[in-house]
């Protein structure tokens, strides 16, 4: 399962790496899907990590 500060970190990583990505690249819609895809991952580890975990009996 995912911790809050591995979640924390993808964040840190994703984050600038879509902000390079978008100044970096002509704004097409190929860099444009790939950031929204970035951030979404990152977004995602962020809700599992902070989500309460179900304990199966």
């Amino acid at each position: 399962m995912l911790s809050i500060s591995s979640a924390a970190s993808t964040l840190a990583v994703a984050v600038p790496l879509a902000i390079l990505l978008m100044l970096a690249l002509p704004s097409g819609a190929a860099v444009q899907i790939v950031m929204h895809t970035i951030l979404l991952v990152a977004g995602a580890a962020l809700v599992l990590a902070l989500h309460p975990q179900e304990k199966s009996d």
